[in-house]
């Protein structure tokens, strides 16, 4: 299987994951440190987000002093405020 091929499969089995969560274990902390599992659901839509525009990138990255880091968990927080069905639908969409 071509690498494409195989993210694509991967991604296309999260989005048939999480849709069959509930809404508590879209609030379970996640392995990564202070996030919940929508967080990381809001993370991994970031870059594909319709939301995500290289202006609000730059501002975001005047009022973060720099701050890649900062930038990032501001950006997802902004995703993972999105339904739970709109997270899976744009994570499928874009598999």
């Amino acid at each position: 299987m071509e690498p494409w091929e195989s993210i694509t499969a991967e991604r296309l089995h999260l989005a048939d994951l999480l849709d069959t969560l509930t809404d508590e274990q879209w609030s379970t902390p996640s392995l990564c440190s202070g996030w919940r599992v929508r967080d990381v659901a809001g993370h991994l839509i970031q870059p594909i987000s319709t939301r995500f525009l290289l202006a609000r990138f730059a501002l975001d990255m005047i009022v973060e002093r720099g701050s890649f880091d900062r930038v990032n968990q501001r950006a997802t927080a902004r995703c993972a405020t999105r339904p739970t069905a709109d997270l899976v639908a744009t994570l499928r969409r874009h598999a």
